[in-house]
């Protein structure tokens, strides 16, 4: 029985102590704090609260009193609050950007290309190209040749391409 009482004791005592130090928090979170109003509802004079120095109010803080001090002085929706600032609108002229027109560039003529065999499966083909008539090299899709690509490689033939200009070699020209 004595091994029972004892934690349920302490838990108690616990969630007592949790409980109330719960409530003294939310008082003191909840505490209404002094506010201008109630600085205002004081019996105060202006003229003290004007001037820091001399306050009746001990609880007014100097600087809430050079604010009022400030504010009185110039009131907000008063005409002659500020004066008048002329602003002159300077208008920006924008000149328009000068855009050259595209210049086409025509593809170069197609290298003197002999296509000697083709190798690979039907996804990695690559070709045994030899360029003006040099030694054969193997060339994957993909591989430039100046400004021409080697785009597609089929069964006996390869395909190269420079902008919208196609150039077709067969295996056995």
């Amino acid at each position: 029985m004595k091994a029972f009482v004892m934690p349920v004791l302490g838990t108690g005592i616990l969630l007592g102590v949790v409980v109330a130090l719960g409530a003294l928090t939310i008082t003191q979170m909840f505490a209404p704090e002094r506010t201008v109003v109630q600085f205002a509802s004081q019996k105060t004079n202006i003229a003290s609260v004007q001037n820091a120095n001399t306050s009746t109010a001990p609880d007014l803080p100097k600087r809430a009193a050079v604010y009022f001090e400030a504010i009185s002085e110039r009131p907000i929706f008063a005409p002659t609050r500020r004066p008048a600032v002329e602003t002159v609108e300077e208008i920006a002229v924008i000149e328009p950007e000068v855009v050259p027109e595209p210049v086409e560039i025509k593809p170069s003529l197609p290298p003197n290309i002999k296509l000697h065999g083709i190798s690979g499966d039907r996804e990695n083909l690559s070709a045994l190209l030899s360029i003006e008539g040099g030694s054969p090299d193997w060339a994957p899709v993909g591989t430039l040749f100046g400004n021409w690509k080697l785009t597609d490689v089929g069964a006996d033939w390869v395909l190269l391409k420079s902008g919208d200009a196609f150039h077709r070699v067969e295996l056995y020209q």
